[in-house]
């Protein structure tokens, strides 16, 4: 986590090698929990670094392992940044990254994670918001917006809002 937070804060290659470096170390344990969440952050990495190839990459590898081992808990963020990905390689092809933010869409909501769907929806709305899908993007996050308390200071909850009012 702390090569994650590395990248976070500027510095792609240090916290790239350092994300990798754990990541040997934790396979060689021969652990496999959490795993696809630890692969999550080399790929959040690699996009933050500028390649969203790799970064896609990793995030199949993700998916597969979690499927592998039956841990599905991190599922949804793991889709929603393969639409992220695929959107930023190609941006007027937009089909494959509606389907991964569906499929994290679903997941979320089958988990009850009512913070993740408020994500999910407010990015999948700004796609349809993009393609002058106004209403369709309104009537998908306002729902879910309604879950959260109007003063909150969630970024997540800020985003919704300030999309919703684009979208009136």
């Amino acid at each position: 986590i702390h090569g994650w937070t590395t990248i976070c804060a500027g510095d792609n290659g240090v916290g790239l090698a350092e994300i990798r470096t754990g990541l040997d170390d934790f396979e060689e344990t021969g652990a496999g929990l959490r795993l696809p969440y630890y692969l999550s952050l080399l790929a959040d990495g690699q996009r933050r670094d500028g390649h969203p190839e790799k970064a896609l990459a990793t995030v199949d590898l993700a998916l597969q392992r979690a499927k592998t081992n039956g841990e599905k808990w991190h599922n949804a963020d793991l889709f929603r940044l393969k639409a992220q990905l695929l959107l930023q390689m190609n941006p007027g092809k937009t089909g494959d990254a509606e389907t991964a933010f569906q499929e994290a869409l679903n997941i979320a909501r089958e988990q009850g994670c009512k913070a993740r769907e408020l994500q999910i929806t407010t990015e999948l709305g700004r796609l349809w918001q993009s393609h002058g899908k106004q209403r369709e993007a309104h009537d998908l996050v306002a729902p879910i917006y309604g879950c959260f308390p109007n003063s909150s200071e969630c970024v997540s909850v800020k985003n919704a809002k300030v999309l919703l009012e684009e979208t009136l």
